[in-house]
């Protein structure tokens, strides 16, 4: 038998309908909570990469395995002009500058993905102003009627859609994976171009004393055969 009561305004409820709903209701909210800790795609782990426990050579004394400042690791030749091309390669090297804006790009990305995570709020103002022109137009005068009008406007709108499946925060973790990557990568092609710069100095530095050789050796040949040497 089912429970009524008089509700105000003399309309009829049932009691057993409301609790049943009650409780359809409380049964689907169980059924989902467990699923709100549930995320989209597995959790990361990076690789476990093997390192040597020590470089090669490592056990030699004249070798130097103390912490070192390498940062600026071409100014121990002490040539200003390595250290010149260095400078000038490092503020003009176009494939740097590259890889340097996709770590802006990467980081922009990424700021864009945590804000999406929140709520989004738009706002937006108009103001529009009207001029009536016809023959019936009023003289101007102290009593005549305004010929134009105007319309202000201002709207708002928020939106904020709940993380429940975990979208937002993978997207997170991919573009934040993605600005590492930059960095990387940049870090990569800056310790390239430094490499190459380098070598290719001390390659052309030592070609010329190798030409300075050469040349000092022919002298002495020439010297050598000639009579008045003799």
């Amino acid at each position: 038998m089912e429970t009524q009561y008089q509700a105000p305004f003399g309309r009829q409820r049932n009691v057993g309908a409301i609790l049943g709903w009650s409780s359809h209701w409380l049964l689907v909210a169980a059924l989902l909570l467990p699923t709100v800790a549930c995320t989209i795609g597995p959790d990361f782990a990076a690789p476990v990469a093997p390192l040597a426990e020590k470089f090669r050579g490592a056990d030699n004394r004249s070798v130097k395995s103390g912490p070192r400042e390498y940062e600026h690791w071409w100014e121990g030749f002490r040539d200003p002009t390595l250290n010149k091309l260095i400078q000038i390669a490092y503020y003009q090297n176009l494939t740097l500058e590259s890889a340097g804006t996709r770590v802006l790009q990467a980081r922009a990305v990424l700021g864009i993905a945590i804000g999406i995570s929140y709520p989004q709020v738009q706002q937006g103002v108009g103001s529009v102003i009207y001029n009536r022109t016809s023959a019936a137009t009023p003289l101007a005068g102290p009593n005549a009627t305004p010929s134009y009008f105007w319309t202000d406007a201002l709207a708002a709108q928020a939106a904020w859609e709940l993380d429940f499946w975990g979208k937002f925060r993978r997207g997170v973790e991919s573009a934040d994976g993605v600005y590492l990557a930059s960095i990387a990568t940049y870090d990569g092609v800056l310790v390239s171009l430094l490499a190459d710069v380098t070598a290719t100095y001390i390659g052309i530095r030592t070609t010329e004393q190798l030409i300075g050789i050469a040349r000092a050796n022919v002298r002495r040949q020439e010297q050598a055969l000639s009579p008045s040497y003799s």
